[in-house]
């Protein structure tokens, strides 16, 4: 994945190109489905993604300030 940020930093064209492909597939797979994108019923959808993005990014990094991993799981209690 870094290796990919890397390539999207260093050659804008592609990550412009990338990022205009997945809107692209984005809206095929909707037609496929047969259902709209969600952020056509109303322009608080739009905030649904960067908010869970943003929830996702700060959860990672209290626990890291912690000292914990991402991942784990709460010790079993018995």
């Amino acid at each position: 994945m870094l290796g990919l940020s890397f390539l999207v930093l260093l050659k804008w064209r592609w990550g412009v190109s990338c990022f205009v492909g997945g809107w692209v597939l984005l809206f095929v797979g909707h037609r496929i489905e047969g259902n709209n994108p969600a952020f056509f019923q109303g322009a608080i959808y739009l905030l649904v993604g960067p908010i869970w993005v943003a929830k996702e990014i700060w959860t990672f990094l209290s626990r890291a300030q912690q000292g914990q991993e991402h991942d784990t799981l709460p010790p079993k209690q018995s």
